[in-house]
């Protein structure tokens, strides 16, 4: 059975649910311009959030829900979840990846993923000299969701962003999510 990065966000994001979790530190002001410079309007109730660790910006609706979980066989990887009503908004960072690791997210897998709906596939502009990618994609547990992943050329790290029922969500909040993540170092 091949392995989609994408399928393994859906999973993820499952046992993110049902870990426990403990709350991050967050930020409160205007949504950073997605690595453009420009600065967006945060939908209302909304704010920017930058974990403890200071690695990364995005527009989010609450606080998070954060799990770290280091993978030391194939890579370390970091788990934020933010929820408004049904919808789960998450990012995960993937670092130090090896072995199959690497391959799970590859863009041709993510090209030749029969889960991605048609027309919803594009690049979007680099973050921290990685490439990204955008999609809906259709789950079989979790319905449509709505993906940006960024990954090294080398698939050695990798942060994807995910909403779980966008449908849950304006398509204003959605892109407000996706288009504000930025990575500050």
């Amino acid at each position: 059975m091949r392995l989609c990065y994408l399928s393994v966000l859906a999973v993820a994001c499952l046992g993110v649910a049902a870990a426990g979790c403990k709350r991050a530190g967050s930020s409160a002001g205007t949504a950073p311009g997605g690595g453009s410079g420009a600065t967006t309007a945060l939908p209302a109730g909304w704010k920017v959030y930058t974990p403890p660790e200071g690695d990364f910006s995005v527009a989010v609706p609450a606080d998070p829900a954060v799990v770290n979980r280091p993978d030391a066989d194939i890579q370390k990887v970091r788990f934020y979840r933010f929820n408004k009503g049904d919808a789960d908004l998450i990012v995960i960072l993937f670092s130090e990846r090896t072995g199959k690791a690497r391959q799970m997210d590859s863009p041709e897998k993510i090209r030749a993923d029969p889960n991605v709906v048609a027309g919803t596939l594009r690049d979007v502009s680099p973050q921290g000299g990685m490439k990204g990618l955008e999609c809906r994609r259709r789950d079989p547990q979790q319905g449509e969701t709505a993906n940006r992943l960024y990954r090294s050329d080398d698939g050695s790290r990798a942060v994807g962003l995910t909403v779980l029922k966008p449908q849950s969500l304006t398509d204003g909040e959605v892109r407000a999510f996706l288009e504000s993540f930025k990575l500050l170092r």
